[in-house]
This record gives structure tokens, C-alpha cells and sequence, in this order.
């Protein structure tokens, strides 16, 4: 996302009630998450049976199946999709789960919300350890051994779609269309959208949603898919399904079914669909090791060649901090790091949790302070900062000197999540995989 020089805001979180039977609502579009009648059986009717998940992976080709998602709420749809990921029988593709939410329930109202459901309790824990804080962007948490991959997109969901089409290569294989219901939230329903979502979507991608009005079904039908009303959930006596393109789109030029978007070329892949088969990756420092571990979990073979030894060189220090910088103002740069540094504590956070490093000699999360000068007037920052406490803290001498038990000339920012390591101890961990060897000297 391309924002740069504009302020960095918090994003709000959706301001959630509750009825007397425990079920939320978003109180700024006057909504119910999910159907009264029995939100499980809702999200299984419409979105997994509407994409005929899990039957597709059983006989699916690539090695990825992506589904995106309008509207992320409670994340009932992503639990009950992984859920029935990790029921369909091997082979079967990764799951890639996009989705795309604006006002992100905080992460008290989501234990509150999902702690209705006791058959996703296992699940829900995962998913509450790695809940990302209101940051705009791109959010990825992996589980399952990294085979599931959810990207959580906190925006603005035209903004987000526009910038996930602009490379103009289909992608998506299932929709999930929940937003909230058109009369009460229309920007999540638009004509826009409906287009953004066609560009896309891979051929014979499959559509679902829980509405029947026709505003959004002439939409999607002037986007070249096809669409059919079905049985609705419950209450509700229509729903939409529907695929891309339509069959009197098939034999359309592709220029007219996914229009020319200007992209820089270093980004597209000739063919993104082939995954090799094997890699050599050239040093065993830091990125040489995080490279390979992540083409190892996408299941490809690597060779790492060292012409010393294991992080002898600019990876040889004893001990490294985890760390970014803040600015008060969207760039690509901050941006990217500070996402980069939530996605590196999480990952870092799960090697201590598996063992692979040892708290304490290995390392530790155990905080970070950034002193500043006493002169600097954080006023722009500590602004931006407001909710996201997990993030960052702006702490005065005082505080600062009780946090870190030591006396310091001036205040700072507090990391939580951030602390120290030993980037030898990180690389000799990542290279434990499996499908890793290594060669040196």
C-alpha cells in the first residue's frame, strides 16, 4: 500500500455489543457477526458447502488454495475453514486465507465472541496468541506447521483490493463475500469491488455470500461472473453463489476480462504457479538461513553453501536486537519495517515456544528500550501510538528506570515485543529442517 507522507493512524476498533445470550453485534452498522440461528451452521452452509470446500482440494492441481474474505469479524470462517483443512484427508494443497477487515474487534471482544464455539476452542487459542494489533496492513500468521497461512489486510478494503490487483495476475480460487449487510455497510458491495475482485480471480473461481440483493448480484454479473440464488441460512430464503468468469466470458479476449495494470516487471513472476523443486542458497548468515527455512516449509529441497562456517561473518555476533523504527507518517520503508518487526517477534516468539531456542541463552522477548533525547518532543508520536500498547510505549525517565531496573538519563519507546538473540543460535535452528543441508568451507 502506497500511502506515503500521510499521517499513521491507529485504526479503530469496531465497538462491539452484546445480547443477552452472549452474541455480538457491530454497534456503527447496527449488524449481527453472525446468523442468531446458529452462526456455526451459517458459515458452513454458506461459505464452505457455497465453494464446495473440502471437496475441491481433494482433486485440486497447485500447490496452494487461496481463499479471500471480505469482512474478517469474528474469524469464525477462517476457524471453521482451517478446521476442515485439517480434517480433508492428504494430498491436499496449503491453504492461503486472505482477509480484509476495517474495524478489527479488539482482542478481548474476539476471545469473548469465539469462546461460543467449544469444537473450535484448540483453534482459537492458536489464533488469539498470534491476534495482530490494529496496524494498518498486512498481517501474515502461519500455523499448522506453516502450511496454513492467514494475511489478515487492516484497511480500507477498497484501497486493499486495488493494490492486491495491481500486478494484474489472478490468484484467488474461493470467495468469501461477509461484510457486513449492504443497506448497512454499501462501500463493502460496490460495483468496485465487484471489478477488483474479477481481476483477481483465477479462472473457475467460485463465489459465495449470505445476500441476495440484487444490487450486488448485477455487480458481480457485469464483472463476467455468473451467478445463481440458492437456499439461504435460517431466516434468510436466498443466498448468491457464483463463478469466474462467465461462460459467455470464456472466450473473451484477456485484455477485456482483466484489464492492463502498470506494474514494475521485477515483480511478476513469468510463471507463479511453478514451485521449484530444489534451491542452492549462497551463505549461512541470517538471510541466507531465514531463505532457505522459508523455501524448506514451502517443501522444496535446499543446499546451503558456506565458504567458511555456520554465521561466521556479518552474523557472528553474540547477541543482536530485535527492533524497528517509528515515525508518526506512512512510508514504504516504515511501513515495511514495522510490519517486518510484528511478523519477525511472532516467528521468533514460536521457535522459543518449540524449543528450538532456549530462553535465556538463546535469547528472550523480554522487552526493548530505545532512549531518546531528552529534548525530543514525542507529542506526534505518542498520538499515533494511542492503542497500540503492544506495539510501543513512550516512557518517561522515571518509567523507563523502573522498567528496566537500571537509571537512565531520559525517557523512551518501550518494545514488549521485541528483546535480544543470538544470531548463531538462530541460524543453526532454522537449518534443522528436514528438507535443509549444509556445506561448509
Amino acid at each position: 500500500m502506497k500511502h506515503d507522507h500521510c499521517e499513521f493512524p491507529h485504526l479503530t476498533c469496531a465497538t462491539v455489543s452484546w445480547d443477552e445470550h452472549g452474541n455480538p453485534s457491530a454497534t456503527a452498522f447496527g449488524d449481527v457477526y453472525y446468523s442468531r440461528d446458529d452462526g456455526l451452521l451459517e458459515s458452513q452452509h454458506t461459505f464452505l458447502q457455497g465453494n464446495d470446500l473440502p471437496q475441491r482440494w481433494s482433486s485440486f492441481a497447485d500447490p496452494t488454495f487461496c481463499i479471500l474474505e471480505t469482512g474478517f469479524g469474528t474469524g469464525l470462517n477462517f476457524l471453521l475453514t482451517w478446521q476442515a483443512w485439517l480434517h480433508a484427508a492428504e494430498p491436499k494443497p496449503d491453504l492461503h486465507y486472505v482477509s480484509i477487515e476495517r474495524f478489527p474487534m479488539t482482542t478481548d471482544d474476539l476471545a469473548r465472541a469465539l469462546g461460543a464455539w467449544e469444537t473450535l476452542v484448540p483453534l482459537s487459542e492458536e489464533l488469539l496468541g498470534q491476534y495482530p494489533q490494529p496496524i494498518p496492513g498486512c498481517h501474515r500468521l502461519l500455523f499448522s506447521d506453516d502450511r496454513v497461512r492467514l494475511d489478515v489486510h487492516l484497511g480500507e478494503a477498497e484501497d486493499i483490493l486495488a493494490d492486491l490487483a495491481s500486478s494484474d495476475r489472478g490468484w484467488v480460487d474461493a470467495w468469501y463475500l461477509d461484510g457486513f449487510a449492504p443497506a448497512a455497510n454499501p462501500d463493502m458491495w460496490s460495483n468496485t469491488l465487484a471489478g477488483h475482485a474479477a481481476r483477481l480471480s483465477k479462472h473457475e473461481a467460485t463465489v459465495a455470500t449470505f445476500t441476495a440483493a440484487g444490487a450486488v448480484r448485477r455487480g458481480l454479473e457485469d464483472a463476467d461472473f455468473s451467478m445463481r440464488k440458492v437456499q439461504g441460512f435460517g431466516r434468510k430464503r436466498e443466498a448468491l453463489r457464483g463463478i469466474w468468469p462467465a461462460a459467455s466470458a470464456d472466450s473473451a479476449a484477456p485484455s477485456t476480462l482483466r484489464p492492463n495494470v502498470q506494474a514494475t516487471p521485477w515483480d511478476l513472476a513469468d510463471k507463479p504457479n511453478q514451485r521449484p523443486k530444489d534451491a542452492i542458497v549462497l551463505g549461512a548468515g541470517l538471510a541466507g538461513c531465514w531463505t532457505a527455512y522459508a523455501l524448506a516449509r514451502r517443501g522444496i529441497t535446499v543446499r546451503v553453501l558456506e565458504q567458511n562456517q555456520l554465521a561466521d561473518a556479518g552474523s557472528g555476533n553474540a547477541q543482536g536486537v530485535l527492533y524497528t523504527r517509528l515515525s508518526h507518517r506512512h512510508s514504504i520503508l516504515t511501513d515495511f519495517s514495522l510490519l517486518s518487526f510484528c511478523f519477525a517477534s511472532q516467528r521468533y516468539r514460536a521457535l522459543f515456544q518449540t524449543g528450538a531456542l532456549q530462553e535465556g541463552l538463546d535469547g528472550a522477548l523480554c522487552g526493548n528500550l530505545q532512549l531518546v533525547e531528552p529534548d525530543v518532543d514525542n507529542t506526534l508520536l505518542r498520538n499515533s501510538l494511542v492503542g497500540l500498547h503492544g506495539l510501543a510505549q513512550i516512557l518517561d525517565a522515571d518509567a523507563a528506570a523502573q522498567k528496566t531496573g537500571i537509571s537512565v538519563p531520559s525517557g523512551g519507546y518501550w518494545f514488549p515485543s521485541s528483546g535480544w538473540l543470538d544470531p548463531r543460535a538462530v541460524c543453526r535452528a532454522l537449518l534443522q529442517h528436514p528438507n535443509i543441508t549444509l556445506q561448509e568451507h
